[in-house]
């Protein structure tokens, strides 16, 4: 199995076996459902404790942070960018919600092994620079919510676009959110209206 592959993998297996656990730290049946599935030796997990615990405790953090939002937000639009093999809208889908997966086109294809089309479930398959996937996003009212769990957030050289963040957070709706790791993580960044969206990207 390759590095790429055991990126996508690993998190999935480390929510899996969290869930299993009488005092887990999140319930995630369908990462249970998908482990089951995979012809994957997973046993070097049973020596990965903290790592399982950093998985864990990250993904209870993220889903806390996008319940709140949709507690604020029955109908807002949740964009989970780099999802990867995350099963966050299974977790957290309030029968409401409208939600965007990103990722690059071959992990979407994988993500199509596990998961069924949902009618509120929708499928990004890009480079999250590409831009152009704002304006899908875009053709629904929000508020917004941008998560980015598994995207690594350098500062960036230069300012983002504004011609292209702004039909989000500012022609659409009086405010946004982001969720992202790095120096910010877990930190919300709210985007008011008149405002571009630093970092969104």
């Amino acid at each position: 199995m390759s590095a790429i592959s055991e990126t996508l993998l690993l998190p999935l297996a480390y929510r899996a076996a969290e869930s299993r656990r009488p005092d887990g730290l999140i319930h995630d049946p369908k990462a249970i459902e998908i482990v089951a599935q995979l012809a994957y030796d997973f046993s070097k997990l049973d020596r990965q404790r903290f790592q399982q615990l950093n998985v864990g405790l990250r993904a209870r953090e993220f889903d806390r942070a996008v319940r709140a939002f949709l507690t604020q937000h029955p109908n807002g639009v949740v964009v989970d960018i780099g999802c990867g093999l995350d099963t966050r809208f299974e977790r957290v889908d309030n029968g409401q919600v409208t939600w965007f997966n990103l990722d690059f086109p071959e992990v979407m294809a994988l993500r199509e092994r596990f998961f069924a089309p949902h009618p509120r479930c929708h499928t990004l398959a890009c480079s999250a620079l590409e831009f152009d996937w704002m304006d899908e996003v875009a053709q629904h009212p929000g508020p917004y919510f941008f998560l980015a769990e598994a995207v690594e957030s350098p500062a960036p050289r230069h300012p983002p676009d504004a011609r292209r963040t702004r039909p989000l957070g500012h022609q659409r709706q009086p405010c946004a959110a982001k969720v992202g790791r790095g120096p910010s993580a877990c930190r919300l960044v709210l985007l008011r209206a008149g405002r571009t969206a630093p970092g969104l990207v």
